[in-house]
């Protein structure tokens, strides 16, 4: 990250139709991999495919930037942590950054989505992660996503994980090798089971 880029950045929200800025990479998401572990790869092939599918499925052009398309702003949301701050509402799910995407969306207001990871954005301090702790976090976030979808009344189309899939089967050399190929594999499994366990399981999620 550097100072022009952090101030381009910044000027967007000149504009004032601009409401925030959505998690365009995965916070692992390096120049190199950091960690050559089977999770850890799996963890950031899984997530990056995720948001560029969201991207692709979602997205605009506007003003030579990407924005999500406010069209489709009761579908899918994305992730956002960067927003103006007379946007800012308590949350009253466990996906506060779901919630605030579509907050933003339903003020008329419109969220820029990266497509250059040189932009300033949220890095990852620990380069560590076990299936465990992914396991964990699928769980927890798919019950998130629940429970956001309850309150907005969101209905996904069916299709909508099948075509992550296909998309996922498409862009599987985008891993690099055959070890990344097996770690997204892995996750993808995990990704299924967790979101299982989140409807099956009566226990404390909010943590």
């Amino acid at each position: 990250n550097n100072k022009k880029d952090f101030e381009s950045m910044i000027s967007w929200f000149d504009d004032k139709s601009i409401g925030g800025v959505a998690e365009s990479f995965p916070i692992e998401f390096e120049t190199g991999k950091i960690n050559n572990s089977l999770a850890y790869i799996g963890n950031l092939y899984g997530n990056y495919l995720w948001i560029e599918f969201l991207k692709k499925k979602y997205c605009i052009k506007y003003n030579n930037i990407l924005v999500v398309d406010s069209s489709k702003k009761n579908v899918f949301p994305f992730l956002v942590n960067i927003f103006r701050k007379n946007l800012y509402k308590e949350n009253t799910t466990l996906g506060d950054d779901f919630e605030r995407s579509l907050e933003i969306l339903n003020n008329n207001y419109k969220i820029v989505v990266l497509d250059n990871p040189n932009f300033p954005r949220m890095h990852t301090l620990s380069y560590s992660i076990s299936f465990k702790d992914i396991l964990k976090q699928k769980t927890r976030t798919a019950k998130a996503r629940d429970q956001v979808f309850s309150k907005y009344d969101i209905k996904v189309n069916l299709l909508f994980y099948p075509q992550m899939l296909f998309y996922y089967i498409l862009n599987i050399h985008k891993t690099g090798s055959i070890k990344g190929a097996f770690s997204l594999f892995l996750w993808i499994i995990i990704f299924i089971y967790g979101s299982f366990i989140s409807k099956i399981k009566n226990r404390n999620l909010s943590t």
